[in-house]
């Protein structure tokens, strides 16, 4: 029941969003290849609206998201088991940090630019 709530309420903000924000859909992926590394979702200062992670459907630990002092071994950030979403009004990419419990596990991302 929880997971379908959340799935409405990303609808929902997606839908608004569109309303709302012009700009250039950016959709990409981001994996952990070492746990207690924490990775950038992008590399470059982007300023990006309407922002939406997902754990991997396939993921078997947790992803952790938070600044660059996320870790995941200390249980810092925001934890989503696999398939979980995180939604976020707006940010600088290179700011948002994940880690997870398992490597090479990770994230797929949208946003607006």
């Amino acid at each position: 029941m929880r997971k379908l709530f959340v799935l409405l309420m990303v609808s929902m903000i997606v839908m608004v969003s569109s309303l709302v924000y012009a700009g250039e859909m950016v959709s990409g992926t981001k994996n952990v290849t070492t746990p207690g590394e924490a990775v950038a979702l992008e590399s470059s200062r982007i300023y990006g609206k309407s922002i939406i992670v997902k754990a991997d459907l396939a993921n078997t630990g947790d992803i952790y998201i938070g600044d660059e002092d996320v870790l995941a071994s200390a249980f810092t950030g925001v934890a989503l088991d696999a398939g979980e979403v995180w939604v976020m009004d707006a940010q600088y990419m290179n700011a948002i940090h994940i880690d997870a419990t398992v490597g090479s596990e990770g994230v797929s991302f949208t946003y607006r630019k």
